[in-house]
């Protein structure tokens, strides 16, 4: 049984078991948020000039939008889609691939704000977007390679996967065609790090990401690659709100939704580890040694926290059902801010996105993409609190610690026995109470 078999079987059981009027009334309540993006989110209307390019360059460092002819992604479950659209916790097992930040192609960036949608509007014939509900070996998947569950260790593989499917592909030029691949990963690393520390240490996630980057630089000509900052899964401290969310953290970021103030520490230091250690991959120039060929760091993510409710709580309309994945409204920002960081200098870019953030456009004097060769460093973004967001507090739940050393598979057993523990104490507590009444 695999793990979306596994985690099919969990909620199920969940679902049939919890029959304690808390946890039922906490479904209901999960039920009551709209998710979807509604016309006055403050998704700002993408009204940048378009320009078609007449000439198509020889450089990476000239490399505009409309000149992108394929896009593609890799990384884990928040690129593949999953739960976008779902109501309830039966939905986190499909992926709304089409509606994926990177690499969506569901109806246009009106309606769907994503950095493929984005690129269509410069090039309506870009291939390798996703469409609607799918598996990554689907048709409809395009070139979106992410599978959930992956870590950095999956990279190389999916990086193999990627050129050999563009490569068999004859709807596109493999050589000649411009090509944007954004890869982000991480999250389930930092999200089982006390699980096994010397398999998800910063030296390894760094050196996983390194062999992925080197086969695209080998394999892949005229790339412009997106490497994008793993988010801080501390959020999801955050994120513990009612039953079923807490429940179901323990599967899905045990190390990041509770531990001990030790745990807690650990995980700042290695999320602090993983941002430097892809800042010194990309800094070395491995990456810019043919003029057709790019890594570029986008930071958006690492200083990013949930928006924030009149009561001062995280608005969980930004999230899937179980409070850990993107919804419709997580997704279209992540989306934006990714062109806007895409098109903005190195060393000027955003490290968070905001509430009320718009689309940025392309400068009449720079109508390329950014990167190290082509961006003026001279002016350094400051990063102030009303932008990246104070720290997140070192607040957290604790759980049995019997949960922390076990396996995925594993945990969601043990998180299953702990629900079903927490509803029959509740209930032995009810029966209690009317007998001395």
């Amino acid at each position: 049984m695999d793990a979306s078999e596994e985690y099919t079987k969990m909620v199920a059981d969940v679902v049939k078991k919890a029959e304690d009027s808390a946890f039922v009334a906490d479904m209901q309540k999960m039920l009551q948020i709209d998710r979807q993006l509604p016309k006055n989110m403050h998704i700002g209307d993408f009204n940048c000039p378009v320009n078609n390019a007449s000439v198509v360059p020889t450089s990476v460092h000239e490399l505009r939008p409309a000149n992108v002819k394929i896009i593609a992604a890799m990384g884990d479950s928040l690129t593949a889609g999953t739960g976008i659209l779902a109501k309830n916790i039966f939905g986190l097992v499909k992926a709304w691939r089409g509606m994926s930040w990177s690499i969506g192609g569901d109806e246009t960036v009106a309606t769907v704000p994503t950095l493929a949608n984005i690129i269509r509007k410069y090039n309506p014939n870009v291939k390798g977007f996703a469409l609607g509900v799918c598996d990554r070996d689907d048709p409809e998947a395009g070139y979106n390679i992410a599978r959930p569950g992956d870590k950095s260790i999956n990279m190389p593989e999916q990086a193999v996967m990627l050129v050999n499917k563009m490569m068999a592909d004859t709807s596109v030029d493999f050589q000649n065609d411009w090509k944007v691949i954004t890869l982000f990963i991480g999250g389930n690393d930092l999200c089982q790090f006390c699980l096994d520390r010397e398999k998800h240490s910063a030296d390894n996630y760094v050196r996983r990401i390194l062999e992925a980057l080197d086969y695209l630089h080998a394999h892949v000509p005229r790339a412009f690659v997106n490497l994008v900052q793993v988010l801080d899964v501390r959020m999801a401290t955050m994120l513990n709100q009612g039953l079923v969310c807490s429940t179901i953290h323990v599967g899905f970021c045990p190390c990041g939704a509770y531990g001990t103030d030790n745990t807690y520490k650990e995980l700042t230091e290695l999320l602090n580890d993983y941002w430097t250690g892809l800042d010194g991959l990309v800094g070395t120039g491995r990456y810019d040694t043919r003029d057709d060929f790019t890594v570029v760091l986008q930071p958006f993510f690492k200083y990013t926290t949930p928006p924030l409710t009149p009561e001062g709580k995280a608005d969980l309309s930004y999230f899937a059902p179980d409070c850990f994945h993107f919804s419709e409204k997580g997704h279209a920002a992540a989306g934006l801010a990714l062109w806007n960081n895409m098109i903005e200098p190195v060393g000027q870019k955003a490290t968070a996105w905001h509430l009320g953030e718009q689309f940025e456009c392309l400068h009449p004097d720079h109508p390329a993409f950014y990167t190290s060769k082509n961006s003026n460093r001279g002016d350094q973004r400051r990063v102030v609190a009303e932008d990246a967001g104070e720290p997140l507090p070192a607040k957290h739940n604790t759980v049995p610690s019997v949960l922390l050393p076990v396996g995925i598979a594993a945990g969601i057993a043990a998180l299953l026995s702990m629900i079903v523990a927490v509803v029959l104490a509740k209930k032995l507590r009810h029966r209690r109470q009317h007998a001395l009444a």
